[in-house]
């Protein structure tokens, strides 16, 4: 009998963030200039490790990559001291460096990038908490948010700044979920023309927030999955159509609950595989028991179209209310072809493989490509 294996690489989908001891020209200038009485001056990098980069119109154009970066700086006691915000000294696609001059007093800080800061009253929140603070941001779907926290060690005394340049790793992660249809064209069942998430969260926070366990986020192996949802509830209304697959091949929505009572339906446009005429097509985001599944942000639900499906509407209203389809099958992946410690990098241009044993003959060998 023939075997098929499938080896996976499932790590987090993230954006990795490097703080490094690096000497450019801009930061040794930026040195030299000595910080205030009771500031410290700190420098970073940060890197987008190679992944589908966010660049589609469901999102802001200007939402690609890091455009901005605030630090909310918090005391040892988790007290909001100030924001401050990091200057960009050089920038690409996929990585920046960033200076910045913060309170010493700093023992924790929330990397926030992208934030609109217009709103938030800084005044309003002195001496409160990081859950009264950070938990509370909210942004709305027209930008791509990017979060991370650091905390000092509690019994370590160096200041910020030296346990900075010893944490070279922290991982920033997007406050939005991904969604994609895997194969739209040549799954043999549908050639899809179009999609749409309908009755997504008009508003996200920006952080994930566990009510026990704090400032962790669902890919924790040691966190049962959950998510954080924002005070305004409001939903998107203007969805009258879907969008063309061709120009906006990815979806990204806010978390959410996803609850049979008040579900997110991904509307489907396609037709026949030789055929002209277009139907839509409603699908539910179930596990294979036929359940609701939470939709978490920095995760991606891909729909394999794996038969043919039913329900097919003449157009967009009628399949909001229509019966959902069927043959529809979720996968949830948290992708990224690359990890790194402090000495290595590690990356694989392909992070799933399945090898069948009638193609080997059971012996042999077969190469799998990497780069460190």
């Amino acid at each position: 009998m023939a075997k098929a294996i499938k080896h996976t690489v499932l790590v987090v989908l993230g954006l990795l963030v490097s703080f490094t001891a690096c000497q450019t020209d801009e930061w040794t200038a930026f040195q030299e200039k000595e910080a205030p009485e009771g500031y410290v001056n700190i420098h970073f990098e940060t890197e987008i490790p190679a992944m589908p980069v966010v660049t589609t119109r469901s999102v802001d154009p200007d939402g690609k990559g890091v455009n901005s970066m605030q630090l909310f700086c918090f005391d040892s006691y988790g007290l909001f001291i100030t924001t401050t915000p990091a200057t960009i000294t050089s920038h690409g696609e996929e990585s920046g460096e960033f200076t910045a001059t913060i309170p010493a007093n700093t023992r924790r800080i929330h990397f926030i990038a992208n934030q609109n800061m217009t709103d938030f009253q800084e005044d309003e929140f002195r001496n409160k908490s990081e859950a009264d603070v950070i938990a509370l941001l909210e942004g709305s779907s027209g930008m791509m948010i990017y979060w991370a926290r650091f905390a000092c060690d509690a019994n370590n005394e160096e200041s910020i700044d030296q346990q900075l340049a010893k944490n070279p790793n922290i991982i920033m992660i997007r406050n939005q979920a991904k969604i994609t249809i895997d194969n739209p064209t040549g799954n043999g069942y549908l050639v899809v023309t179009g999609f749409t998430a309908y009755n997504t969260n008009a508003f996200g926070t920006v952080a994930p927030y566990h009510p026990t366990k704090g400032w962790v986020w669902s890919s924790n192996a040691d966190v049962e999955p959950f998510v954080t949802l924002p005070a305004n509830d409001a939903k998107l209304s203007d969805i009258q159509d879907v969008q063309d697959i061709s120009q906006n091949p990815e979806l990204y929505v806010f978390e959410c609950e996803n609850s049979s009572e008040d579900p997110v339906s991904v509307i489907i446009r396609g037709h026949l595989p030789g055929e002209s005429e277009e139907l839509y097509y409603r699908v539910m985001l179930i596990d294979e028991k036929g359940d609701q599944i939470l939709i978490r942000r920095n995760h991606h639900y891909k729909l394999n179209i794996k038969g043919a499906l039913s329900f097919g509407q003449e157009n967009f209203a009628a399949a909001l209310t229509a019966a959902a389809t069927n043959n529809v099958w979720i996968s949830i992946s948290d992708e990224v072809n690359e990890v790194e410690d402090q000495n290595y990098i590690l990356t694989v241009e392909k992070t799933g493989y399945v090898i069948d044993g009638d193609a080997t003959g059971g012996t042999g060998n077969y190469t799998l490509s990497y780069t460190v």
